[in-house]
């Protein structure tokens, strides 16, 4: 009887172990649409996507790409990765990028897990938010 319950707990360590890494990422892969308020008539778009299909092995990745952001060639932006979208008012700075002709990118790894729920922000150094995520992001 031991060696039987030794056998079986030794399956369901070795099923967690192949199964459950996949099941850590509730969502391998998320998509948002990113918006924000006109700057001087020009409305600014973009794109964030993140991939934590290989978590936890691998850290979650963050791409983000935006476009029409009407600001000085060279201006600094920050990415930031929030809470829950409507509420949130903890964001971790995930990286910054320069835009070149209003256009940009980032790409860098998360030290947090993502869920629809979380919000992804684009923001100038004194903290104005110039893009974000105005909904669940899509799985």
């Amino acid at each position: 009887m031991r060696t039987r319950t030794v056998r079986a707990l030794l399956a369901t360590v070795v099923a967690l172990g192949v199964l459950a890494p996949s099941a850590f990422a509730l969502y391998p892969q998320l998509t948002a649409e990113l918006t924000g308020p006109a700057i001087d008539g020009i409305t600014p778009e973009g794109d964030a996507k993140v991939d934590q299909s290989k978590y936890p092995e691998v850290p979650p990745r963050l791409d983000v790409r935006v476009k029409n952001v009407n600001l000085p060639g060279g201006t600094t932006l920050f990415v930031g990765v929030g809470c829950e979208y409507h509420s949130c008012l903890d964001y971790r700075k995930a990286g910054t990028f320069t835009l070149s002709r209003r256009e940009g990118s980032f790409s860098g790894s998360l030290q947090i897990q993502v869920g629809r729920q979380t919000s992804i922000m684009v923001s100038t150094a004194d903290g104005t938010v110039r893009l974000l995520n105005s909904g669940p992001m899509d799985p």
